[in-house]
């Protein structure tokens, strides 16, 4: 995980595994984002699996920053179209992300 900032838009870059066993440094990420207040964009490009609790925790942190999703693919863009989350973060989660 990776947080690039010094543009409009901060980007939250998630690699591998989004699951219950990554989920404290996930939550604590978001939450400092959160803190911040920018706009984050988080670039799934490299995320390989999102289970339902991070995807949790994403849903959360939207309600109170702007946060889209970019980037998503295979099993990912799965997971969020059966959630029916895949509207939820922008008009495309396929969209690549911002160049951060």
């Amino acid at each position: 995980m990776q947080v690039l900032g010094g543009g409009p838009v901060t980007v939250l870059r998630l690699t591998g595994v989004a699951d219950y066993g990554t989920a404290t440094e996930l939550g604590a990420a978001l939450t400092e984002l959160v803190a911040r207040g920018d706009p984050v964009v988080v670039d799934a490009t490299a995320l390989r699996l999102l289970d339902a609790y991070s995807l949790g925790l994403l849903l959360v942190a939207q309600r109170r920053i702007a946060l889209t999703l970019a980037g998503a693919t295979g099993i990912v863009l799965r997971v969020l179209e059966l959630t029916g989350t895949d509207k939820s973060f922008g008009p495309d989660p396929q969209l690549p992300p911002p160049p951060g």
